[in-house]
């Protein structure tokens, strides 16, 4: 049996992007902690990974569960 399913999910950029933003806010579920000139960030390497091939190609070869990265 073959059962199909379609999500839709109303205004879904908005959600996501609030989303985002709410999950960055509460610090919630950050997996990385970039550092530079004695600042931390705190990100999210799915986000990273999604809009820099750098990030993305560290996040591959370096697997570590919340890895520090100095710049």
């Amino acid at each position: 049996m073959d059962d199909e399913f379609k999500l839709c999910w109303k205004n879904f950029q908005d959600n996501i992007a609030s989303g985002f933003q709410n999950l960055y806010d509460r610090g919630d579920l950050v997996d990385v902690t970039l550092a530079c000139d004695g600042k931390l960030l705190h990100a999210h390497k799915f986000v990273l990974a999604i809009c820099s091939p750098y990030f993305q190609e560290i996040f591959i070869t370096n697997p570590c569960k919340h890895p520090i990265k100095n710049f």
